[in-house]
């Protein structure tokens, strides 16, 4: 993301909404410029049958008042993205007897699956 003022001062919050119980993890951040830079996290658990909806807001830390980023905390901006089922399928990749899934896909690293 970039904003107009320092990356450093841009904190986030991730929210999986609307599905089954799945946490984010493995959060980070890499700096690219003072005012650029990417934030990311793991959604865990993710599956192709899931619905619901990411919501990321990210906040400006530098505000008056400030206690944490949060959805519709103050200075704030929010992203929402639904899941439908299906909608971003992870390729199956099959050598021998062993195939593994390998997926990621814009807000998160959804890891590795192994299927027998």
């Amino acid at each position: 993301m970039k904003d107009d003022g320092p990356f450093s001062n841009l904190d986030v919050a991730w929210d999986y909404l609307f599905g089954e119980a799945l946490v984010f993890e493995d959060f980070g951040r890499n700096e690219e410029t003072t005012h650029q830079g990417v934030m990311f996290s793991t959604l865990k658990g993710y599956q192709d049958t899931d619905s619901g909806m990411v919501l990321v807001t990210v906040c400006e830390n530098n505000v008056p008042g400030y206690s944490g980023c949060s959805y519709e905390s103050n200075a704030s901006t929010i992203i929402s993205l639904e899941l439908f089922p299906y909608a971003f399928q992870q390729p199956l990749v099959c050598d021998g007897n062993d195939c593994i899934t390998e997926s990621i896909f814009g807000l998160g690293r959804f890891g590795y699956t192994y299927l027998k």
